[in-house]
């Protein structure tokens, strides 16, 4: 993950497969990273194909709508806490999907 100090800073963090998620960082950077699940030991393996050497473990714990990381980020211990956004209240679900076809004439 190629961010300046300061800017890493996750805000979200979109889980799209079994093998990969996007972090949202607070400067609005969208950095996708792979993903490694072991739930028989509620373990997370995170990393970057850009940065081989950035990299997070952690264990997790899923508590209703609340998932708990703990472990660390590039050897710096972390505790996270993440909580699921209401699918109900996402513009795709709320507004539709409009498709907008532009042909050069």
């Amino acid at each position: 993950m190629n961010v300046a100090p300061g800017q890493d800073r996750w805000t979200e963090m979109i889980f799209e497969m079994p093998s990969s998620a996007v972090v949202l960082l607070g400067d609005g950077t969208l950095d996708y990273v792979t993903l490694a699940l072991d739930a028989q030991r509620q373990t997370a393996a995170i990393g970057d194909t850009a940065d081989p050497a950035w990299k997070c473990d952690f264990v997790y714990q899923r508590t209703g709508s609340q998932l708990g990381l703990q472990g660390s980020i590039n050897g710096n211990t972390v505790t996270l806490k993440l909580h699921r956004l209401d699918d109900s209240k996402m513009r795709l679900t709320t507004r539709g999907f409009h498709w907008i076809n532009e042909y050069p004439f």
